[in-house]
């Protein structure tokens, strides 16, 4: 795609949260300034922020403790049942009223979020990959079941639809903001979107050379960002075709994540990297090396300690200000906050 094609596609999301880009600019001049912005939160392996701003849930194997994004502190703690060893990866529903998770390769269970009340359990085949999304109305939840997407009523767990495709395992899902399209990512290397309303295929994006590991789309609902296991990232335009390659990242993408205006997104990857992208131009604005902060949580037991650390997700909080990073060492799992606001 040529340069003048990519200004052309992205123009519909070219403001600038120049905010963020200051000070993305300044956490990428040494690793001192990196260190200041970054603190520590809890030990954890995955961070999700709920919609709503209020929230962060984070997952430790057996246990999802949710925080008030306010202070910071905990103020919810759902515990795994007994027949299960760890969490998959969780989803709020778009009110954070709701939390959802597979707790096993065979059921999601629901949760209300300010008492941890279980409120609904449903009987799903998760396998390979233990993933939920809430649609953007909250009336749905996608689950991934091997090659197929089971849409459920997020209420009663009722089975509405099943999305079935030929492209092996879906690994990653992501709703459209109006909620009638379902992006999906597969084994395959290829993005499906999905017309929910009919579970039709209405078209198929391709360019990634290895698995769709990460969806997010973007806010006006015309762009849609991928990662994928051969360190690419790509924003599409949805309607027109066109797509933006970001490059920078050396090992697989592990999650994509917009700000509130889709100017920026930031991405992580198992190279122990958060790179925050200006979407208008598709230049890397700052990186944060996670490796060179938290690579401590790896020393002692590995000749290559590096070879098994990995940043799992990167995700902006609802008002732009932080950025919740998940990270794992040889030894420990952290969740950290990348505080934006301090060096603007």
């Amino acid at each position: 795609m040529t340069g003048k094609s990519a200004r052309r596609f992205v123009r519909g999301c070219r403001v600038v949260a120049l905010g963020l880009v200051v000070a993305g600019a300044a956490l990428a001049q040494g690793s001192e300034t990196g260190a200041i912005a970054f603190e520590p939160l809890t030990e954890a392996s995955f961070a999700t922020y709920s919609g709503d701003g209020r929230y962060l849930a984070t997952v430790l194997r057996r246990a999802i403790d949710v925080f008030d994004v306010a202070s910071y502190t905990e103020t919810t703690h759902i515990p795994a049942p007994s027949y299960t060893t760890e969490f998959g990866v969780p989803s709020f529903s778009p009110d954070g009223r709701l939390l959802a998770a597979p707790v096993s390769e065979d059921v999601v269970k629901v949760w209300e979020v300010s008492t941890g009340t279980e409120v609904l359990s449903i009987d799903a085949r998760l396998r390979p990959y233990r993933r939920v999304a809430f649609s953007p109305s909250g009336d749905l939840l996608a689950i991934h079941t091997g090659d197929d997407i089971e849409l459920r009523d997020a209420t009663t767990g009722d089975l509405v639809r099943v999305l079935s495709g030929d492209g092996g395992s879906v690994i990653s899902v992501a709703f459209s903001p109006d909620g009638t399209i379902l992006a999906t990512g597969s084994e395959d290397q290829v993005v499906r979107l999905w017309d929910v309303a009919t579970g039709r295929v209405i078209d198929q994006l391709v360019g990634h050379e290895s698995e769709v590991s990460t969806l997010q789309f973007h806010p006006s609902g015309k762009v849609l960002a991928s990662g994928s296991g051969d360190a690419s990232v790509r924003i599409w335009d949805v309607a027109g075709g066109g797509v933006l390659s970001l490059d920078g990242h050396t090992e697989p993408i592990t999650w994509v994540s917009f700000n509130t205006d889709g100017s920026v997104l930031v991405t992580s990857s198992h190279d122990d990297t958060v790179r925050l992208w200006d979407v208008a131009t598709g230049q890397n604005v700052a990186t944060l090396d996670v490796w060179a902060l938290l690579g401590r949580l790896s020393e002692g037991s590995e000749p290559d300690p590096k070879r098994f650390a990995r940043v799992f997700a990167a995700e902006f909080s609802p008002d732009d200000r932080q950025i919740a990073v998940s990270y794992c060492g040889v030894n420990r799992c952290l969740v950290g906050l990348w505080d934006l606001e301090d060096d603007i």
